[in-house]
């Protein structure tokens, strides 16, 4: 099935990390627009359809080299791109590598046709080239720091240690109750706060109303998080905020040792979040929770 480029417009972005790692958005801003430019283009927007006449012709008269050619061209950009680091919290997504590489090479093929047609000098096809590419890496990056955002397993890191912030949960300590995170304990092991697991030295155990709490904190916010309760135990896994063999059935060590099903987090990917986010154990650790 032949591919094609499908551009659309929208006012608010996309929803989900995969969804956004298959786009290649770029911002527009209203005085991005240089209205005298515009209306002098769709004054002569009946230009276009030779113009793209033209450089169909073009690419034709290319056909074999490109079958041969282009693939190479776009595996070696798309292997340069996906380790480009620079300004981006993580290397691009596989999928913006590939958009980069194949969204250049085309931009290169109609510079070809514009020197051919002698529309742009040697150099000026030079710097265009450069420009572009310049363009499409910072764009990139851009956008892989928007698909990371929009990673569901670390939006629930997020909202999960906002709300322990605020004191609106709370994550109890094992046996320790001034080392509880969240909401203060009251004289009578008593708290405002709702509970919503406990830990330890090593990994948080948190109820299935964690997931609740947070679902319901995104409504509040007009939002839906993206994701049901089994996909995101997997997608933290996955992210290795979770470990598989640690999501079981584990004794509730304030209630009586009564089994509970609880999907368990490591404490450094926690507050390896939290930190990222400016907060530090005392904002949300024993400082906060030793009030009576």
């Amino acid at each position: 099935m032949p591919r094609g480029l499908v551009v659309v417009t929208a006012e608010r972005g996309a929803l989900g990390k995969s969804t956004n790692a298959r786009l290649f958005t770029v911002p527009v801003e209203p005085l991005d627009i240089d209205v005298d430019k515009l209306t002098q283009a769709q004054d002569n927007r009946e230009l276009y359809g030779y113009a793209m006449r033209g450089f169909i012709q073009h690419v034709a008269g290319l056909w074999d080299r490109c079958v041969k050619e282009l693939p190479k061209d776009v595996k070696k950009l798309r292997a340069a791109n996906s380790k480009d680091k620079l300004h981006a919290k993580d290397k691009l997504h596989g999928k913006l590598s590939d958009a980069v590489a194949k969204l250049g090479c085309g931009f290169n093929l109609f510079l070809s046709y514009a020197h051919h047609v002698g529309v742009l000098s040697h150099e000026e096809v030079g710097k265009m080239t450069q420009d572009a590419r310049n363009a499409l890496r910072c764009l990139a990056r851009d956008q892989q720091d928007h698909v990371s955002a929009s990673d569901p397993a670390l939006q629930f890191m997020q909202t999960l240690v906002a709300l322990l912030r605020q004191e609106k949960v709370q994550i109890q300590a094992k046996g320790v109750a001034v080392k509880s995170l969240g909401g203060p304990i009251g004289e009578q092991g008593q708290t405002d706060a709702e509970r919503i697991g406990w830990h330890d030295d090593n990994d948080l155990h948190l109820l299935q109303t964690a997931y609740n709490v947070v679902t319901r904190y995104f409504r509040a916010e007009g939002r839906e998080f993206p994701i049901d309760e089994l996909t995101l135990r997997r997608e933290l896994e996955r992210g290795g905020y979770a470990v598989s063999s640690k999501t079981s059935r584990k004794r509730d060590p304030h209630e009586k040792g009564k089994q509970k099903r609880v999907f368990t987090l490591l404490s450094e990917p926690f507050w390896r979040v939290a930190g990222e986010m400016g907060i530090t154990k005392q904002d949300i650790g024993a400082s906060k929770c030793d009030r009576g």
